[in-house]
């Protein structure tokens, strides 16, 4: 049945990326998903950025490894990277919160990058 085994990866990706997501939220020092209520257009761009970063490295488990334990660890490593990543570019936290785009543009081509770097080592 390759669509159950689809279904069931699909779910599982949707609820690794959102647990990743949170635990990314929880890292930061301001509300995220508040500022971007607000028209925050660097939160946004950062938080996006976090997201296809985390993504990558889950949608490159699903196609590479065998299995969900090992789709499991690859996902723990991509979301653990993207956590380093943001707390080596901590200091431009306040001026995400602040709006500056061009802080929220650095932090989310960052973290797609690095995403796109575990992603590829899962190969």
């Amino acid at each position: 049945m390759p669509i159950l085994m689809s279904l069931a990866y699909f779910a599982i990706a949707i609820t690794l990326l959102a647990i990743c997501i949170t635990l990314y939220i929880w890292t930061t020092p301001y509300r995220e998903l508040e500022l971007v209520r607000k028209g925050n257009i660097a939160a946004s761009l950062s938080l996006g950025g976090a997201a296809l970063g985390l993504a990558l490295p889950i949608g490159s488990a699903i196609y590479f490894t065998h299995g969900f334990t090992e789709m499991l660890e690859w996902a723990a490593i991509g979301c653990t990277m993207q956590v380093i990543l943001f707390q080596i570019m901590r200091k431009q936290s306040n001026t995400i919160q602040t709006g500056n785009v061009a802080a929220g543009i650095l932090l989310a081509c960052l973290s797609v990058s690095t995403g796109l770097l575990v992603a590829l080592c899962i190969s």
